[in-house]
């Protein structure tokens, strides 16, 4: 998946690349053989960027129902290896709530947010390489940018993981409200 992500982050800057040096051959008049090799260059370099962005996106799904499925079933088993104390403890809605909502939420952040850091890493790398080549300070400039936009994401991710914790506590609560009263129902229907 990282090698297919991989090659597809390259080849769709390469076409982008690609259109604008068709534009520029375009602005300069160049003759009609020269267009037409250029656009032939490009449509095909955008049906093998196509087919990766195709493959590409149905493995990323593949891969995250897979983490978690495979988080939950994990988070399961050592559920069921607790002693009999940690359900006296915590509430049902607590424990699914922390199965079913944390347990993919975990999966995938583990999984996903890690090959996703090196795409990103690998997408701004190529941008900067390409700005520092054809102006370098526009690529300082965008590289400073960055930076200041990077110690901005981690304030708000801060934040947002606090409103995360409140909300996971308040759902859990709810959960676990719904468990025991549809347990009381069936218990006063059975009687």
């Amino acid at each position: 998946l990282l090698i297919l992500c991989s090659l597809s982050i390259i080849l769709n800057m390469y076409l982008l690349y690609l259109l604008q040096g068709f534009i520029d051959v375009i602005t300069a008049n160049k003759n009609i053989g020269h267009i037409e090799k250029s656009f032939a260059w490009i449509c095909l370099i955008g049906i093998i960027s196509f087919v990766f962005d195709y493959f590409q996106m149905r493995e990323w799904h593949r891969f995250r129902y897979t983490l978690m499925t495979y988080m939950r079933d994990y988070m399961y088993g050592r559920l069921l290896n607790k002693p009999p104390v940690f359900f006296r403890e915590n509430d049902s809605g607590s424990i699914i709530s922390a199965i079913n909502n944390d347990g993919s939420i975990i999966a995938e952040n583990i999984g996903i947010n890690v090959i996703m850091l090196w795409l990103n890493f690998l997408r701004v790398t190529i941008i900067l390489v390409v700005l520092i080549i054809k102006n370098i300070y526009l690529g300082l400039v965008a590289l400073c940018c960055g930076g200041i936009y990077f110690a901005v994401i981690l304030a708000i991710n801060s934040k947002m993981r606090k409103s995360y914790m409140d909300y996971s506590k308040a759902s859990a609560s709810v959960s676990g409200v719904i468990e025991e009263s549809s347990n009381a129902i069936f218990e006063i229907k059975s009687l």
